[in-house]
């Protein structure tokens, strides 16, 4: 199973939040976001949340209600990949999204830790 395939396994139900392919997308570098912090060891997933919320939150002038959702997004999106993809520990590097006919294709580029 490719990377990009293991990342709509992953992040797919999320995606289809987006109402639109710009928000799809924005939806998916959550998720790319989520998968790398899950490769790296546990003992740094809750200061990279934090990294990644704080930035979320500058980005997109965010309030409270809105960050503490996408923190819990990460989180279990982090869950998720660990529980279904325990082993692999692939970087994503850049992931791009299209859609036709409302099916959603991934192209990433990834690389081995």
């Amino acid at each position: 199973m490719g990377t990009s395939h293991m990342l709509l396994k992953v992040g797919e139900e999320l995606i289809q939040l987006g109402r639109d392919t710009n928000e799809k997308e924005n939806y998916l570098r959550s998720v790319c976001t989520a998968w790398n912090i899950a490769c790296l060891d546990s003992s740094y997933h809750e200061e990279c949340i934090s990294d990644a919320v704080m930035k979320f939150r500058l980005i997109n002038n965010a309030n409270d209600e809105d960050t503490n959702v996408y923190g819990e997004n990460l989180r279990k999106l982090i869950n998720s990949k660990n529980k279904i993809f325990p082993k692999i520990r692939i970087q994503i590097l850049s992931a791009e999204l299209t859609e036709e006919n409302d099916k959603i294709t991934i192209k990433t580029t990834s690389r081995k830790k």
